[in-house]
This record gives structure tokens, sequence and C-alpha cells, in this order.
């Protein structure tokens, strides 16, 4: 019998709202020791995924954009005006971070997959998207998550061949 997502799901899911900062997300990021969670509203409705790799492509983005806005907005017959140095690019990104929560940086729709869903499937679904975790949903309600070091903890433990 081959495993299937239910098999082998972690059942004690820590999840967060849409609505928590992103100050309190890395602190919780931090205190439990992941990089990325499920995202809940009202109750066990899934409707996003987070991870650390959003908020770093949010903070790209918004530098890019405070670097192109700085020069947008730069003179440049008048050469005596400074181009702002990146500290203070810098500090204009690091305000705008301050405001934002969950939702302004998570995928808004994550992939997910049933109880049913071969780990095969599951793992071929890791690598062709390029991501670590996959929440588990049972009529549309979060039962479970998957995520690549369970794959490589079935492999260690010779679960999978």
């Amino acid at each position: 019998m081959s495993l299937v997502a239910r098999d082998v799901m972690q059942r004690d899911i820590h999840t967060v709202p849409p609505t928590m900062s992103l100050v309190d997300l890395e602190r919780t990021f931090c205190e439990a020791g992941q990089s990325g969670f499920p995202v809940v509203a009202e109750g066990e409705r899934l409707v996003g995924v987070v991870s650390r790799t959003d908020i770093v492509r949010k903070l790209v983005v918004e530098q890019s954009y405070a670097e192109y806005e700085s020069h947008y907005y730069w003179d440049v017959s008048a050469p005596d005006i400074p181009d702002p140095s990146l500290e203070e690019i810098g500090i204009q990104v690091g305000r705008r971070l301050e405001g934002m929560c969950v939702e302004d940086v998570m995928s808004h729709a994550p992939i997910t997959v049933t109880g049913d869903t071969a780990i095969r499937a599951i793992a071929n679904t890791l690598i062709g998207r390029n991501i670590h975790r996959l929440p588990v949903v049972e009529g549309g309600a979060l039962v479970g998550i998957l995520t690549s070091t369970d794959l490589v903890r079935l492999i260690a433990e010779g679960q999978l061949g």
C-alpha cells in the first residue's frame, strides 16, 4: 500500500491570521522554529500560506520601488541634488513594512492537496512548484500540512524508497 497525505501529515498545525503584523509574524517564526504557516480566517478556512520567502520577496519589491521612485523624481538637470543613500531608502522601506500584515505578503491562492493524495504526487508538486509546504484540506477545512522536511524524514526512517 502506498502512503498518502493523511498517513503522514502533521495534524497539529500552527496557523496565523491574515491580520497579524509582519513584526508579530517574524516573532512567531522564531518561537515556532518554522519558516512558513498556513493562513486561516474564520476558524479553519484556509485563505493563504505565508513564508519568510514571501517577506523577502516583498522587501525586494519595496526596495526596488523606493529606488525607482526616488530616481524618478530626481531632476537630472540639477546635479547638486544628492541621490538618496541606501540607508535612506532602507528607512523608507522599513517604515512601509512596519505597517503591513500577513495578508499583504502571503500567497493568496495556496496549492493544496487532499488526504488521499499520494506521497509521490506531493513530492512532485513540491519540486515542480518550488515550494516547501502543502496544506491538506478536506471539505474546504485545513486538516493537516506536509512539508519537504516531512518527506525527508520518511526517507531517513526507511518508509520511502
